[in-house]
């Protein structure tokens, strides 16, 4: 009875706000169809700030928005959140990967097939988790139903599941790596990469704007950085940076 009553305050709240949501969706979208990129950056931003959880959509017409304005270290590193979120969405992996070929990177690295990557990031890693707990979920009642009958059939559908939560967990286990990577998007022309967390090291290197990099670490106002397509490290200030 609580859940139901659960379900049916969800819904009201829902219905009752409704319009109002559709609302700021259309008006986000004519901003953009009318070419006030600006406006339309700053509706979706809203809406993610009061949504309950991100959205792949609203983070993918965000990098639509500030792509459009020039503010390309913005528009990739919304386009990354979404295809996090949805790895399936055939045009939030298009447009990631176009913003990443235009500054010299690669979504998919050069050493893996396409259909392996889009196989191996077909699920979000939220999805795998969600699956992983209900099969175990599943293996449980029917293993409780085999104590119990001791039935055949229900040993084999037994076996599967064990079968599957293996095959889930390993891809999971797979995928966490790359999904908590903390990443972020040069946001200026040139960054300059130093020794340590201070302007009194040298500058070893200089990253240019809108490339990918890993964030190790962190020390007041500097990031300590990994440039992978440079197999190099440092610091740079956090102010050049878009995190993701």
């Amino acid at each position: 009875m609580n859940n139901i009553f659960k379900n049916f305050l969800l819904a009201s709240v829902l219905a009752f706000f409704a319009p109002y949501l559709f609302a700021q969706e259309s008006a986000a979208q004519k901003a953009y169809n009318q070419g006030d990129y600006l406006q339309a950056a700053q509706i979706y931003t809203e809406q993610l700030k009061s949504a309950q959880k991100p959205s792949a959509a609203l983070y993918y017409n965000l990098a639509n928005s500030y792509y459009k304005l020039g503010l390309t270290p913005r528009a990739i590193a919304n386009y990354y959140r979404a295809w996090r979120l949805n790895p399936r969405d055939k045009d939030i992996r298009h447009n990631l990967s176009f913003v990443m070929a235009q500054n010299g990177q690669s979504l998919i690295p050069g050493d893996v097939p396409a259909s392996a990557f889009h196989l191996f990031f077909y699920l979000s890693i939220i999805e795998l988790e969600g699956l992983l707990w209900l099969l175990g979920w599943l293996f449980v009642i029917v293993f409780i139903f085999v104590l119990i009958s001791d039935n055949r059939k229900l040993k084999k559908v037994l076996i599967c599941l064990g079968v599957g939560i293996l095959f889930v967990g390993a891809w999971y286990l797979a995928r966490r790596p790359f999904d908590t990577k903390h990443l972020a998007v040069i946001s200026v022309n040139q960054a300059e990469v130093r020794s340590g967390p201070g302007l009194n090291f040298p500058v070893n290197l200089s990253v240019p704007r809108n490339n990918i990099v890993q964030v190790k670490d962190t020390k007041d106002n500097w990031t300590q950085i990994l440039i992978p397509q440079a197999n190099a490290q440092g610091w740079v200030l956090k102010e050049d940076l878009e995190e993701i």
